[in-house]
């Protein structure tokens, strides 16, 4: 998933979730979920955004925090499943998939399963959240399917559909981890890209494209591979470039503007099944490296740096619970007199903030308690 899960534990300081790397990737997962709250903010409750471009149009294009998370949910996946195929001297048929789908659900599902209980009830008690009756479609939210079904992809919290992305990606792991290893990194990512362009195409003339291309995994599996194979080019390093990176490394600028000049071409060009099949994967690419010069930015100024390495570590639950509240919340301030907007951003991120640290708090001694048990 896309967080390293908070555990109460002591662990060498060199351990890879403390590695440099690994901050400079939870940085990007916050910069990633607090523009995709900010999107969320700016769609619910302010006014249409203006044609010109302004300050609210970054707010516009939040919706590629998830592109982002698609392409590190890949990343973070491989990155790890490769280090336990090399200590399992290189062999597919000495992972142990059944315990790779036990720890992937056991970290996904508990926490994904409160947030839909706690929006009930709390929705049922205020009178408000109608979009979430309790029906068939309570359950194929709160199991995943809901993407499967066009008809309640919207069901509830609509953040809530990308858990059911995600969970496609967990069972495709296994067969997509094994076409890398047998095809390397440039037939894989080759074979996928064919297969998600098809998809891409074929969906797109369907009468629910729209959530077709966001929720199946057949269509964003460009995204998800291009994650894969930097995550196996970074486990098979000895000395990971990552962990190297710095605002001098060429690599990132020449990727980062060059991806987003093809995208705009792509995009303006007037051939629509070009855009259709590309623009997603663009995204992915653009925003990622945009995200990562910006976290090295960051990294300069010490106490953000620390601040954004926790808030990625919460970024699951922070995701999970940042987009119901956003009416509530709001309206409740404006009740007791405080007008300004910057101010009711600043308390909604602080109470959700506090929320989701608290959960992912209780979810860790829940996740440490099943692992003293074994």
């Amino acid at each position: 998933m896309f967080r390293v899960t908070l555990y109460m534990s002591t662990k060498p300081k060199n351990n890879s979730l403390n590695s440099s790397r690994s901050r400079i990737l939870d940085v990007v997962k916050a910069l990633a979920i607090l523009w995709i709250a900010w999107y969320h903010v700016d769609q619910l409750i302010l006014p249409k955004n203006q044609e010109i471009f302004n300050f609210r149009t970054l707010a516009s294009l939040g919706f590629a925090g998830v592109n982002v998370f698609i392409l590190l949910s890949g990343f973070g996946l491989t990155l790890s499943m490769t280090k336990v195929y090399i200590n399992h001297n290189n062999k597919y048929t000495n992972i142990s998939w059944k315990r790779f789908f036990y720890r992937r659900l056991i970290r996904i599902y508990p926490l994904y399963i409160i947030a839909h209980i706690l929006f009930f009830i709390t929705g049922a008690l205020l009178g408000k959240y109608a979009d979430m009756p309790l029906d068939i479609g309570f359950l194929l939210s709160i199991t995943g399917l809901r993407v499967f079904f066009p008809k309640y992809f919207w069901y509830g919290p609509d953040a809530f559909w990308f858990i059911g992305l995600i969970i496609q990606f967990y069972l495709l792991f296994p067969f997509l981890f094994w076409l890398l290893l047998k095809f390397k990194r440039a037939k894989f990512f080759l074979i996928t890209f064919i297969i998600c362009a098809i998809s891409r195409l074929i969906c797109s003339e369907l009468e629910n494209h729209y959530v077709l291309m966001l929720g199946l995994a057949s269509n964003r599996i460009a995204e998800f591979s291009l994650g894969m194979i930097l995550g196996y080019s970074t486990a098979i390093e000895k000395e990971p470039k990552l962990n190297n990176l710095s605002l001098k490394t060429k690599l990132i600028w020449i990727t980062f503007l060059l991806s987003a000049l093809v995208g705009i071409f792509f995009y303006w060009q007037p051939i629509s099944f070009i855009r259709t099949i590309s623009l997603d994967l663009l995204l992915a690419t653009v925003f990622f490296n945009g995200l990562i010069i910006i976290a090295l930015i960051v990294k300069n100024i010490p106490l953000l740096y620390v601040y954004l390495c926790f808030f990625g570590n919460i970024s699951y639950s922070f995701y999970l619970f940042h987009s119901p509240p956003i009416r509530p919340i709001f309206s409740a301030l404006k009740t007791y007199g405080i007008n300004s907007f910057w101010l009711m951003i600043v308390i909604y991120f602080l109470i959700i903030t506090l929320l989701s640290y608290a959960f992912s708090y209780l979810e860790s001694l829940f996740l440490l308690s099943l692992k003293q048990q074994k």
